[in-house]
């Protein structure tokens, strides 16, 4: 987690160069670049065993969005997960995307999809597993003149989570990760 750590605190320091390299300070009337907020944060992983129970986690995550232009994004953020069933497992770890849709900067409706990564860590005890990989996301929201509200979803690679199924149990499974977001912004 610690590596995972370093590298999403060097993406926010290369992210943040845009943030103070504007030259244009003029700035329309609801005219935003950036914003920061804290949401409701869902995850759920699926498999095809019938003697395997899916794992849904649940908690918060705190996101950044930069519009780079008007139709494209990024969002990067932190996310803190308690899973529903076992509440000793905690899941903790990280996303950036890069998003393509419409209405980043001004105000009024978005609807956008994206390509990210995802990495987590997920501990119980002394234990404690890393995954990581890339993720599909789809998403809309509303952009006011200081607040947004998003919503997302993220279908992500499960490759990890079935690789530790086949070590830990032997068993060969099907899995698909699936996760979700609300979110609400302040505009800045």
């Amino acid at each position: 987690m610690r590596n995972n750590l370093v590298i999403f605190v060097i993406s926010l320091s290369m992210l943040a160069i845009p943030i103070y390299a504007s030259a244009d300070n003029t700035r329309q009337e609801g005219y935003f670049k950036h914003s920061i907020g804290i949401g409701s944060y869902a995850l759920t992983i699926t498999n095809d065993n019938p003697y395997y129970e899916d794992d849904n986690l649940s908690g918060f995550a705190f996101f950044g969005t930069s519009a780079l232009t008007h139709n494209i994004a990024l969002r990067y953020g932190l996310f803190f997960l308690e899973h529903d069933d076992f509440s000793e497992i905690n899941d903790n770890g990280f996303e950036i995307q890069a998003l393509f849709g419409n209405n980043f900067d001004l105000t009024g409706f978005k609807i956008y999809g994206g390509v990210g990564f995802f990495s987590e860590t997920w501990e119980y005890s002394n234990f404690s597993e890393d995954f990581s990989g890339f993720q599909l996301s789809g998403g809309l929201g509303y952009n006011w003149k200081r607040i947004a509200l998003d919503f997302w979803f993220s279908i992500r690679q499960a490759d990890d989570y079935e690789a530790f199924i086949e070590d830990t149990l032997g068993d060969s499974v099907e899995m698909a990760a699936v996760s979700g977001c609300l979110l609400v912004s302040f505009r800045f």
